[in-house]
């Protein structure tokens, strides 16, 4: 597996736990990351706490809905089956794959709208 400052460099977010944060991130190799960072003073620890195929083939753009602890993801891969990935985020960080729907591909940003109503949406964009 590549190294821990790669995957940091992937899109992220955290997500807040008891003690410490689940930080999660995706990166090229087609995985979503669940990492949990500890603290203490002024060290830290940052582990990996789950792996999730997920995402497409290159998973970049991570949108979380906090209200519902949904995330979704785009992926940037133009090519072969490029996909919208919906996965369920629990208070722990634990990652499950909801739904996954056919996109254009190549969306690098995505952003969620409305949904006061219930009738809200998000928006990719490449």
């Amino acid at each position: 597996m590549g190294s821990l400052k790669a995957l940091l460099s992937a899109a992220a977010y955290l997500v807040q736990a008891a003690l410490g944060a689940n930080l999660l991130v995706s990166h090229y190799n087609g995985n979503l990351y669940s990492l949990a960072l500890t603290t203490s003073g002024a060290t830290g620890s940052l582990t990996i706490k789950q792996t999730l195929r997920a995402g497409g083939t290159m998973p970049s753009w991570l949108t979380l809905d906090s209200a519902t602890g949904k995330l979704y993801v785009t992926d940037e891969s133009t090519y072969g089956n490029p996909v919208l990935t919906t996965v369920s985020v629990a208070t722990d960080g634990t990652l499950s794959t909801v739904s996954t729907a056919r996109s254009n591909g190549g969306e690098l940003h995505s952003t969620l709208y409305g949904g006061a109503d219930g009738k809200g949406f998000i928006a990719a964009a490449e």
